[in-house]
């Protein structure tokens, strides 16, 4: 993530809508990149060499992880689309495009409840209810697992975890092959797949770098070109126009029980 990113830091000119939008697209490219990094942490715990079995709280941290790229990455591309025509680039675009996948992941699990039942008879072959994540544990010589150099890898584990039983007697599991791909050292090429649907997280992760680039170069360069035009029209300085610029806010309240500010009229002994 990149904390003075043009996302995080929008002139406060521009038109509310856009700014909102715009604001949203830049949490959404954070939630992403955050919990793709924190799930990629997460696997690395997940030995393909042990005999001990995940423990459940692990596991359930990398499918909330999991489960809120999904869901930000759906929110991402109908953000995008919302900015359309106004913003549109070829990088756009091609997100939109590539990642639908997202957006039926998203419906798919909006709807579990109403279709359980519909799940529960189907003769379709599928994962299990919560979905299946893949990745590729690169190693080195002897099959050691610190690799921190491109020249120690020696050969890669392909690990699966499931979330959810296996509940027929055909499932189809999609197990990330990295042959011919590009993929981090030691946990990478992670894959998710859910209901009908596969998203490579790992590819996602980039062209959401890939987005991150777009807004804080073309983007943003066309944004600030078009707030100066409109201040010098406005009579406005162009510079003190683009140093209004948005920020977050933390807001802290005191709750104070000592002696001096209770209330002997309040039988809880305590003044607000």
């Amino acid at each position: 993530m990149t904390i003075d990113s043009f996302l995080s830091r929008l002139p406060s000119v521009i038109a509310l809508e856009q700014r909102l939008a715009l604001e949203a697209i830049g949490y959404a490219l954070d939630l992403i990149c955050l919990a793709y990094r924190r799930m990629l942490a997460q696997l690395r715990a997940v030995s393909p060499i042990s005999d001990e079995s995940i423990s459940r709280s692990l596991l359930v941290l990398i499918f909330a992880d999991a489960w809120l790229i999904v869901d930000q990455a759906h929110m991402l591309r109908s953000l995008l689309r919302s900015i359309e025509p106004k913003i549109s680039t070829p990088t756009i675009r091609e997100f939109i495009s590539t990642f639908e996948n997202a957006t039926f992941l998203r419906n798919e699990m909006d709807h579990l409840h109403q279709n359980i039942n519909n799940i529960s008879k189907s003769k379709k072959v599928l994962p299990p209810i919560y979905g299946a994540v893949s990745f590729a544990r690169l190693h080195g010589a002897d099959h050691n697992l610190e690799i921190t150099r491109a020249t120690d890898i020696r050969g890669a584990y392909l690990v699966t975890l499931t979330a959810g039983s296996f509940s027929k007697d055909n499932h189809r599991l999609h197990c990330a092959n990295p042959i011919g791909k590009s993929v981090e050292i030691p946990v990478g090429h992670v894959q998710f797949n859910a209901f009908e649907h596969v998203i490579n997280f790992s590819e996602l992760n980039a062209a959401v770098e890939g987005l991150r680039a777009l807004f804080d170069g073309e983007i943003r360069a066309d944004i600030e070109t078009k707030v100066r035009e409109a201040a010098v029209a406005a009579g406005i300085s162009p510079e003190e126009a683009l140093r209004a610029r948005t920020a977050d806010l933390v807001v802290t309240m005191v709750i104070d029980f000592s002696e001096e500010h209770t209330n002997d009229k309040d039988p809880s002994g305590w003044q607000g």
